[in-house]
């Protein structure tokens, strides 16, 4: 098998870079590259119990739980979470695993695609949410700031890095800057 190197790519195979017979594979690629914290899992376990126990008041469980890419519904007791898809990259590791979120937590047993790139699962018990969050880390993958008043995603060009004709290839730089301010934001 034939292998060629671009910046930042590895082909395997022969064909056109890019076509099924010639895949590309990035070091920071699509779907794994926002940083995952590991603590934001207990956080989110923590304060949701303590909203529960009425500990903590709404408006501020709010706020909390917005950050981590978690919205109410108008149905009692259940959430809405927004996975992000950074440039709408994923892998099928990733879509395995929402799958298996989708079956195990969503009672509907249903996720959404949306147009912003990113996936929402509906319904799910908010006892229920710290171990989702939790299982689509292990593949690379947040809800951080997928609400509230943040940069929700970034997207890009579709063809990017496979288009004959294009300048150059995006696609590290919208990573770059996904891992980055992913990075500086979670600091503050």
């Amino acid at each position: 098998m034939e292998v060629a190197t671009a910046v930042g790519k590895e082909q395997r195979g022969k064909g056109r870079v890019g076509t099924l017979e010639n895949p590309e594979t990035y070091e920071e690629r699509p779907g794994h590259v926002i940083p995952i914290i590991e603590h934001e899992f207990d956080d989110f376990d923590n304060e949701a119990e303590e909203f529960l126990a009425q500990r903590l008041p709404e408006d501020q469980f709010i706020g909390f739980r917005l950050k981590q890419g978690v919205y109410g519904q108008r149905q009692p007791d259940v959430q809405m979470v927004r996975v992000k898809l950074p440039f709408g990259g994923v892998t099928p590791e990733q879509m395995e695993m929402f799958g298996n979120v989708v079956e195990r937590y969503a009672p509907l047993v249903k996720g959404h695609v949306t147009t912003a790139r990113n996936i929402q699962i509906h319904h799910v018990p908010l006892r229920d949410m710290e171990s989702l969050i939790r299982e689509i880390s292990a593949v690379g993958l947040s809800s951080r700031e997928g609400c509230g008043n943040t940069v929700r995603n970034v997207t890009g060009d579709p063809w990017a890095g496979v288009a004959e004709d294009e300048i150059f290839d995006p696609t590290p730089y919208a990573g770059a800057y996904v891992a980055t301010s992913s990075a500086t934001r979670r600091r503050s």
